[in-house]
């Protein structure tokens, strides 16, 4: 695995393009940790392609895995924030903000006394970390952008949990690819996801060039609890 890195990846991929200059412009796409790469591609290889596109950039001096739950648990407040300017949402949650309910209910779920959870939903395994990881995935994702916006309404559903409120949560982990007595970290709608996918070679990476930023010699405690 020593062998591998994203310098690697951008030499593996330049004698592709080179093979394939004969059939005209060469163009690429990088989404998220493509543009990390992309831009060492670019930086080895400044002429090789006609065109070069980045989306959802990871920045490659002050991104940090070290930080990740940090900043992504500061954007999720401030989305929940937001439920404050809505009347629609915030006449749901006169005397609870949305994130001090959500706190709650994680608290609860850890020590088991979640009862809406505990009561019809013990069959997908819940825990505070697998709840926290599929909002995680509906707020982060460009693709499925308009997806966050029920985040509240599980949250208030959680809370209250009336007979709507179950057959709306059922429904709801269910489209998570959650299904009976598994997790989300096990459940996968992709047959290809282990192919396309290599958890060696991703945390190969992440931790050798992706899990400190810039000047970063270590993390402390309070980060890793996060």
């Amino acid at each position: 695995m020593n062998q591998f890195s994203t310098t690697s990846a951008a030499h593996d991929l330049s004698i592709q393009i080179q093979a394939s200059q004969s059939l005209g412009r060469i163009s690429i796409l990088a989404v998220s940790y493509g543009t990390y790469w992309l831009n060492r591609f670019l930086t080895i290889y400044p002429n090789l392609v006609q065109a070069a596109v980045m989306d959802s950039v990871v920045h490659p001096l002050l991104h940090s895995f070290s930080m990740y739950r940090v900043r992504a648990a500061s954007v999720a407040l401030q989305f929940l924030g937001f439920c404050h300017y809505q009347i629609e949402c915030l006449q749901h949650f006169p005397n609870e903000p949305p994130a001090i309910m959500l706190y709650n209910i994680l608290q609860e779920i850890d020590s088991n006394e979640q009862q809406c959870i505990k009561k019809y939903f013990v069959n997908y395994n819940l825990t505070s970390s697998t709840v926290k990881s599929i909002f995680f995935s509906m707020f982060q994702s460009a693709i499925n952008y308009y997806d966050r916006t029920v985040i509240p309404a599980v949250i208030f559903r959680l809370n209250r949990c009336s007979k709507d409120d179950v057959i709306a949560l059922d429904f709801f982990f269910k489209s998570q690819d959650l299904s009976s007595n598994s997790s989300l970290e096990s459940s996968s709608s992709d047959p290809n996801g282990s192919v396309l996918n290599s958890n060696a070679l991703y945390y190969n990476i992440a931790f050798s060039e992706l899990w400190l930023y810039l000047n970063q010699s270590e993390v402390d405690q309070q980060t890793l609890n996060a």
